[in-house]
């Protein structure tokens, strides 16, 4: 089974979540 998608997957989502906490929190 490749996992490695889903891992790429979610680490661009979990980026996008925190950039979207960090821009909430500074601006």
């Amino acid at each position: 089974m490749n996992i490695k998608p889903y891992v790429r997957k979610f680490n661009k989502n979990t980026r996008g979540l925190i950039n979207n906490l960090l821009f909430k929190t500074f601006f």
